[in-house]
């Protein structure tokens, strides 16, 4: 069997029987393996890595987890929990190329829930929950400690950069969705839908 049928079979593999989509321009040397892992906390982490050298993880955050965090920052309980009910995943990205360059937005993401296939959910952005809080008075110090564990919505990782931070999305706690991750490979678009993810079914007390 040689090299291009190998890959091209691993490709075919991963996009039946795994819970994987690929959309991307047609190259056969792009490929992407992603797996799963429960943590003991019984939450889940989701890994995706491509053979490009993009790597991206997402592990769920339960709201208490968010509550705590925030209120120790300045928050009231009252007002973090606008934000810890929303489905929120602790987020890494890393650019593992030898000499590429990526270009993130994480605007571009697309969230599609199970039940609705055709409907496409943006991403919460940092900004909009800024304004949030400066509607509810939050203070300086406060906003800008929630503005750094934020995941950038933009970023350039250059070959050996990573990225973490939270993103959240405007989603209960029970749902389930596919999450379409959008990144530009030296001004090749790439597009890879993961499949099959949820939120912590958890909730806090409004």
């Amino acid at each position: 069997m040689n090299n291009q049928f190998k890959i091209i079979f691993l490709a075919i593999y991963l996009i039946v029987f795994g819970n994987l989509k690929v959309l991307a321009d047609e190259d056969d040397n792009f490929i992407v393996s992603h797996w799963n892992e429960e943590e003991e906390s019984g939450a889940v982490r989701w890994f995706l890595e491509s053979s490009t050298g993009f790597k991206f993880e997402i592990v769920q955050r339960h709201p208490d987890q968010s509550v705590a965090f925030y209120t120790a920052r300045g928050f009231s309980e009252n007002i973090i929990k606008h934000y810890a009910n929303t489905c929120i995943f602790h987020t890494s990205l890393f650019n593992n190329s030898d000499d590429k360059n990526f270009d993130i937005d994480l605007m571009e993401w697309g969230i599609l829930k199970k039940n609705d296939s055709e409907t496409q959910i943006r991403l919460l952005s940092t900004d909009y929950w800024l304004d949030q809080w400066n509607k509810y008075n939050v203070s300086k110090p406060a906003q800008i400690a929630f503005k750094f564990s934020q995941l950038p919505t933009v970023q350039h990782p250059s070959s050996g950069d990573w990225f973490q931070g939270m993103i959240s999305m405007p989603l209960s706690q029970s749902d389930a969705f596919n999450l379409e991750i959008v990144w530009q490979e030296d001004n090749v678009k790439r597009q890879v839908v993961l499949e099959n993810l949820h939120c912590n079914t958890s909730n806090v007390e409004p």
